[in-house]
């Protein structure tokens, strides 16, 4: 508990206002997602025994989830949303 309540409580402190908080929340939202679509989609495939691997069409879903997230941070970048 104490691993996430002293790093929040920082971030609360260093950043005076709460659009900074938002927005570095939904930044590292959006990057942990673009890392954990595709990441998903290799261990269900490659790990799990056949009888419990997803279907294919679920598979893609993960897979157009990945770009979709790529596209949300490139796109911010593009514009300049960077948390300052």
């Amino acid at each position: 508990m104490y691993g996430t309540l002293i790093p929040a409580c920082a971030a609360f402190f260093i950043a005076k206002k709460p659009l900074v908080l938002l927005t570095m929340g939904t930044w590292l939202a959006a990057f942990a997602m673009a890392f954990y679509c595709p990441l998903l989609a290799y261990v269900n495939n490659r790990i799990l025994p056949k009888e419990l691997r997803p279907k294919w069409y679920q598979t893609i879903w993960l897979l157009i989830g990945t770009v979709f997230y790529w596209g949300l941070i490139l796109y911010s970048l593009s514009i300049g949303a960077l948390p300052k």
